[in-house]
Parts: C-alpha cells; sequence; structure tokens
C-alpha cells in the first residue's frame, strides 16, 4: 500500500481497532471511499481511552497539535510527502464535544455507532444531531456539503424518538420542539436562527464548567500567542531559490487550512526606515569617486548601524505581530543578512546578530556556485564566492538544515517534512 493521505488515515483506524481503542468517526470520512482527508479527520473516543490513543499516534509517526489541554480534544498530524497533504485527527474525549463541553457523551454514542466500508461511524442520528449543533445549514462556508448530509438523512428512516428525546434533555423542551418543526418542514434558514438560542440554552446548563473550562483555555491560549507562532527563516546566497521556494510553501501551507505568512526580511527592500532614499544616493557617488578602504569601512561600519535598527523594528512591528495572528511564518532571508555585509568590523556584525531574536527553524538553501552565476549573470562572480566563504562561517554559527535546491519539488517536499518534524502547529 503506497503512503498517501488516504492510506494512511485508514491505516491508523486499522491500528485503533487492533488495540481495542472503541472510536467512531464523527464526518469528514470521505477518504473512507478513496478521497483526500479534509482538514481534520474528527473521532469520538472514551476517556479512558486517551492516554493510548497518544501513545498510538505517536508510534504511527504523529505529532502532538497545538490544543488546549484543558479542551477535552487531542489533535495529531502527520505530512504525508507523497500528495503535499497534512493528514489531521481530532480526537473528542468523552463524547462529541462544542465548545469545550460534551453535548452527546461517547458512551451514548458508541452504543449506536454503525459500520461504514468497514470502519466505525456515528449513527445517522447522532451525526443529524452534530451538524445541527456544529453547522450553518442555510449560508456559510461549505453549507452545501452539510446540508447533503442532513437532506440524505432525512430522506432515510431513522429513529426519531432518540432524536425528540435527546435534543429536548440536551437543549430543553421547548428548543427541541422548534428544532424538530424547522428541521421536519426542512426550514434550514430557521434552524440557523435558533442557533443561538440553542447555544445559549447550553451554556446555561453546563454553565460552572463551561466557564471554568474557557478561563483556562484562555489563559493557555494567551500563554500561546505571547510565545508566538513557529518563525522559519530561509537564508542562503543570490539566486539559490529562495524567494521561489518560500512561495510555495506558503502555498502548500495554505492548502492544508494553516494560516501563513511570508515576509521579506533581508537588508535589499521592504525597509521601514529610509534607507534606500539614503543609500541609493551615495552608491551613485561612490561608483564615481575611488574611495579608500578605510573610509569605506567608516562609512560601511556607521551605515550598519542603521540596518541592524530597521530589522529590529522590522521584528517588532512586522514579523512579531504576524507570529501572533497566524500558525506559522517565513521569512525569505532573516539576521544572517547581517552577517554578509561588506567593510563592517566582525565583531560588530556578530553584535547585531545575537540581539536579533532567533528563528524556530534555519533552512540553507543553497546549490553549485556555476549554477548560481548562470541565474543571476549580473551578479558578480566574486561576490558569490565571497558569500560562500562568509555561508560557511555563517552555518558553523546557526547549524540550520541544508537543503540543495536542484529540484524545486523534492526541495519543496524535504522543507515541509522536516518543518513538520521539528515545530508544533
Amino acid at each position: 500500500m503506497s503512503e498517501n493521505s488516504s492510506n494512511e488515515a485508514k491505516a491508523v483506524l486499522e491500528v485503533l481497532s487492533a488495540n481495542d481503542v472503541s472510536y467512531a468517526l464523527i464526518r469528514n470520512y470521505d477518504f473512507l471511499l478513496g478521497k483526500n482527508p479534509g482538514k481534520d479527520i474528527d473521532v469520538v473516543i472514551n476517556l479512558g481511552d486517551a492516554e493510548k490513543i497518544k501513545d498510538l499516534m505517536i508510534q504511527k509517526g504523529f505529532f502532538p497539535q497545538k490544543i488546549c489541554p484543558y479542551s477535552a480534544h487531542l489533535g495529531f498530524y502527520k505530512f504525508i510527502s507523497a500528495d503535499f497533504k497534512l493528514l489531521k485527527f481530532h480526537f473528542h474525549i468523552g463524547g462529541i464535544a462544542g465548545r469545550y463541553s460534551p453535548y452527546l457523551s461517547a458512551s451514548e454514542v458508541l452504543k449506536k455507532k454503525r459500520l461504514f466500508k468497514g470502519f466505525p461511524v456515528i449513527s445517522n442520528e447522532d451525526l443529524l444531531i452534530s451538524l445541527i449543533f456544529h453547522s450553518n445549514l442555510s449560508k456559510g462556508k461549505g453549507k452545501e456539503k452539510y446540508l447533503l448530509s442532513v437532506e440524505s438523512i432525512l430522506d432515510q428512516d431513522f429513529d426519531k424518538k432518540y432524536i425528540r428525546s435527546t435534543l429536548e434533555k440536551k437543549f430543553g423542551f421547548q428548543n427541541g420542539q422548534d428544532i424538530l418543526r424547522a428541521l421536519y418542514s426542512r426550514d434550514f434558514e430557521k434552524l440557523d436562527l435558533l442557533r443561538n438560542k440553542i447555544n445559549r440554552s447550553f451554556f446555561f446548563k453546563s454553565f460552572f464548567s463551561f466557564c471554568l473550562t474557557r478561563m483556562l483555555c484562555a489563559f493557555w491560549k494567551m500563554k500561546v500567542l505571547i510565545l508566538g507562532a513557529p518563525l522559519v527563516s530561509f537564508i542562503g546566497m543570490d539566486g539559490a531559490g529562495k524567494t521561489t521556494l518560500t512561495k510555495e510553501i506558503k502555498q502548500v501551507l495554505e492548502e492544508n487550512k494553516i494560516k501563513a505568512d511570508l515576509i521579506y526580511s533581508g537588508r535589499g527592500k521592504k525597509n521601514l526606515l529610509p534607507i534606500q532614499k539614503i543609500g541609493k544616493p551615495y552608491k551613485k557617488l561612490e561608483g564615481y569617486f575611488n574611495l579608500s578602504s578605510t573610509f569605506l569601512k567608516i562609512i560601511h561600519t556607521f551605515a550598519s548601524v542603521f540596518f541592524f535598527l530597521d530589522l529590529l523594528i522590522r521584528y517588532l512591528f512586522v514579523i512579531y505581530p504576524a507570529r501572533v495572528r497566524n500558525d506559522i511564518v517565513l521569512t525569505d532571508r532573516y539576521g544572517s543578512d547581517m552577517l554578509l555585509m561588506k567593510n563592517v568590523p566582525m565583531f560588530l556584525k556578530n553584535i547585531y546578530f545575537s540581539i536579533l531574536p532567533k528563528p524556530s527553524l534555519v533552512f540553507y538553501v543553497y546549490t553549485e556556485i556555476n549554477i548560481l552565476h548562470q541565474r543571476k549573470p549580473n551578479h558578480p562572480f566574486e561576490d558569490l564566492q565571497r558569500q560562500e566563504k562568509l555561508f560557511e562561517e555563517i552555518n558553523r554559527k546557526i547549524n540550520p538544515i541544508k537543503i540543495k535546491n536542484d529540484d524545486l519539488k523534492e526541495s519543496k517536499r524535504l522543507i515541509l517534512s522536516e518543518m513538520f518534524n521539528r515545530i508544533q502547529i
């Protein structure tokens, strides 16, 4: 069996069954038909199986997802390089949960589970209740998919008595009756309007547990936001393909529903300080006059202070806010650019580099220097040789992951595999 996301997902379910884990798929199980899995594969399990799930998922090569530990949820992910898919499992512990509190207990749901293509899924009745509670059926993203599921269930024979008693028990008699009337008349717009009323009713029924869990998760999330999302930086010589690779990687992340931002953070452009306005006229003057090496060192050393301040300001006002907003932030170049400056004492460049905040992960993208010169023939070959020597020293300082960029698709595959193996999302 080749490793693709659909086959890997089925293999996980087989491992759960082989290890006597009682579970049922909640929704998004189209992958059982051979389709590519969606954003998350939602699974309900008993509370007592949570620790076993952790061990089994890690044994299968999955990594824990960044989910509030107080929320009765567990998440795991694995990058499937064959189809550039991030396969994610989302376990509901002790029951199907919404807003941190289970509204259908695992014991109830697992008693009624049924088989679909040989794997356990929740009953049509529990799926219907889950869709009513979770999904917009008359508007919003994904409404067509959920609406088809609801109408498909309504067209079949199902346990109406169970539906009625569960809705009345969970959301109150009147709410349950209102939901049923809207559901059976297929008035999905009215059903969506009842959602806020349903949520308020459910909130008051589980007020204390909801508030405690919400407060604990708020503190946890605040800590996560303060630390910021992982920062992944790409460095390398001019022409190595950093810009193309970072754009391709950002696209794969977004296709996998991961919020990502790509920021250029080199010295040459996107400056917040007016460096280019001052630097370009100076460069012209430098070309007209044969300035002494001593004078050049003085001018470049003085200018280096402003380049450093510009990078620091960009981190504080551009990169760090992006780390708060996103799941991952990518940068094309970063602090190592300070180490590449000409005519600046190395001890000063090292100070700059030590002060700048460090990325979570650094990739050094490279290829043969002759190929680099072919890609950028106007760039002086001597400067490429200078950069190559400097990067040898830089790489000893920061120990990046080295990616030889001879094939774009393979480089992208290697980078994404390393990224998801080393950082938590």
